[in-house]
């Protein structure tokens, strides 16, 4: 019951965070990229240092406005919106509520974390960098 309380306090705090960072309204240059949209990626790197992502499944899939995928332990899914810029924006993601073992617990929290902040993103030679609004690199993806 406590791993529940505690999963279940995690991912509120993880919504009202994302909540706090979606844009007010869709200036004229956000879309549901084409270039993203019908995309399937595992993460292989990120900018943690303390745990490797390729010790966990942890994977984007991309559809017209949607994001889906594993973070570690549960699946989440939820909107984005891509520009012709380079900006992304995830929305709010729903996420299942399984319990795991707690390293893959944490994987998930950060990389849940770590996508929320996502601003940019590039895509070159099959691979999907996600940056922060600093063009700091978040994560890493290879495509599938």
């Amino acid at each position: 019951m406590q791993m529940r309380h505690s999963v279940l306090t995690v991912l509120v705090s993880l919504m009202m965070a994302i909540i706090s960072h979606l844009p007010t309204s869709c200036r004229s240059g956000c879309l549901q990229s084409e270039e993203l949209a019908g995309t399937w990626w595992t993460l292989v790197a990120w900018s943690i240092s303390a745990q490797n992502p390729n010790d966990f499944t942890i994977t984007a899939a991309f559809e017209a406005a949607r994001i889906s995928g594993t973070a570690a332990v549960n699946q989440y899914s939820g909107s984005y919106r891509a520009g012709k810029d380079g900006s992304i924006q995830t929305g709010v993601l729903a996420v299942t509520l399984m319990a795991g073992p707690p390293e893959a617990m944490e994987a998930e929290r950060r990389y849940l974390e770590l996508l929320a902040q996502a601003k940019r993103f590039r895509m070159r030679d099959a691979m999907l960098t996600l940056s922060d609004e600093h063009g700091n690199t978040l994560l890493i993806f290879e495509m599938q």
